[in-house]
């Protein structure tokens, strides 16, 4: 393997690490965006559970999941999208 392909290689990998670690937002922020958007949508509180990401982030479609129900009414839970 000559020099100028190891170089390559290596910038290649740490410019993808860095775009992996430094891109998106994290699962707190989606979490607070979907609580705060159930809040504003139905005037009622609601517990949002962990989200998941579900999309292909290689592709650049992330979507997350998450399950969430009113706080009142833990048993009409449903599954909300964040993109």
């Amino acid at each position: 393997m000559n020099k100028c392909y190891s170089i390559k290689l290596f910038l290649l990998m740490l410019f993808t690490l860095v775009v992996l670690l430094a891109g998106g937002i994290s699962k707190k922020e989606v979490k607070e965006k979907m609580t705060e958007y159930l809040k504003n949508t139905y005037n009622k509180e609601f517990v949002v559970e962990e989200p998941v990401l579900s999309g292909n982030e290689g592709f650049g479609y992330r979507v997350y999941n998450a399950r969430a129900y009113p706080v009142d009414e833990p048993e009409m839970s449903f599954w909300l999208d964040g993109r």
